[in-house]
Formats: C-alpha cells, structure tokens, sequence
C-alpha cells in the first residue's frame, strides 16, 4: 500500500476520504497510526458530490472541533453526525 496519501497530515492537514473499508483495512489503520494522521471518511462513498458537501457542512462546527485535538484518529461522517472509530 502507498501512504503517499498521509502525506498532508505532516503539514498538519486533515485527510478526508469516501471509503469506509479502512475500518477493516490493518494496513491502512497502521498508517493512520504511524504517521499520527487526522482523518474523517463519509460512511456512504457513493453519495454524489453534492450530497457529500451537504454532509461535510453539516458536521462542519463538530470537524472543527475535533481536527482542536492531535492524531492519531479517525471519524466517521454521517449525514448529521460525526464519530470517532477505534483504530
């Protein structure tokens, strides 16, 4: 696996993603971990752009606080909610 996409979190970015397997990907979770990284993922990857911009503005004040807090971790994003996952 690459983890040229945990790249950004060295800058102190937030990664975002579609793809909700990494809750059962180890590898993917284990990059999570090492690089530290800051990550949300909608829970319904095939929402069309629209509709994951609506998700992501609705949680936008909860994102925010929780981006206040270092990484590792990862959230799920639902339509009107957020969650943090265990890695």
């Amino acid at each position: 696996m690459s983890r040229g996409w945990l790249t950004p979190p060295v800058l102190g970015w937030v990664a975002f993603m579609k793809d909700e397997r990494i809750r059962r990907r180890p590898a993917e979770q284990r990059a999570v971990l090492d690089f530290q990284a800051r990550c949300f993922y909608l829970t319904r990857q095939n929402l069309p752009g629209p509709e994951m911009a609506r998700w992501l503005l609705a949680n936008l004040d909860a994102i925010v606080a929780a981006c206040a807090d270092d990484g590792p971790f990862l959230y799920a994003v639902h339509a009107n909610q957020i969650k943090k996952m265990t890695i």
